[in-house]
């Protein structure tokens, strides 16, 4: 959790819906092609030690057990787009 807060600082508002579908109180989703990016951002890190890319895909794959991977198509990402925006999502 530590390396998600240097990662993206408002984490916390995301951690607690992780949790919930951790513990099964909710269905958790995340597109595949998040899960591509979320291995390419984190292997990249300016750190002073990288993360080495076994620990990334153990990381992922920890917590992928509790999402749902789900692949978009051309529509399915405008319609995820109109809704961002409607929310005003960053």
């Amino acid at each position: 959790m530590a390396l998600s807060q240097l990662v993206y600082p408002d984490h916390h508002i995301c951690v607690p819906w992780l949790r919930k579908a951790q513990k099964r109180e909710i269905a958790g989703y995340l597109s595949t092609h998040s899960i591509a990016e979320l291995y390419a951002v984190m292997t990249r890190l300016p750190l002073s030690k990288p993360l080495h890319p076994q620990w990334v895909k153990d990381a992922i794959l920890y917590n992928l057990q509790s999402l749902q991977p789900v692949t978009l198509d051309a529509q399915n990402y405008k319609q995820v787009l109109e809704i961002v925006t409607q929310y005003n999502v960053y």
